[in-house]
């Protein structure tokens, strides 16, 4: 995102303006996708413990929206949560995160 900006301060150019607007909207879609489609978990284990759910839910999350970038790396979190507290819950969270990035 600094880089875009920077880029933009100092080229102001419709192409680092469009590499900025791109990471901002990619930012934004992010955002809403984890923050919209997986709760916060309270008692959640600090390290990851299923391992197999969570392959499962990233593999599942990369095939339904592309993969992951630098940016949404920080939500793995929220995966591996799911599937330490609720793993009867991941299907039905892939489907949501299917819906919501169109890909049904």
């Amino acid at each position: 995102m600094h880089y875009n900006y920077q880029r933009v301060l100092s080229e102001g150019t419709e192409e680092a303006y469009a590499a900025l607007q791109k990471e901002i909207e990619h930012r934004m879609f992010t955002d809403k996708l984890f923050n919209t489609t997986f709760e916060t978990v309270v008692n959640a284990p600090e390290t990851p413990q299923n391992f197999d759910c969570l392959r499962v839910m990233v593999e599942g999350v990369e095939d339904l929206c592309g993969p992951f970038s630098a940016y949404s790396l920080k939500y793995v979190a929220k995966l591996a949560n799911l599937c330490d507290t609720q793993p009867e819950e991941v299907t039905n969270t892939l489907v949501k995160v299917g819906d919501y990035c169109n890909a049904w």
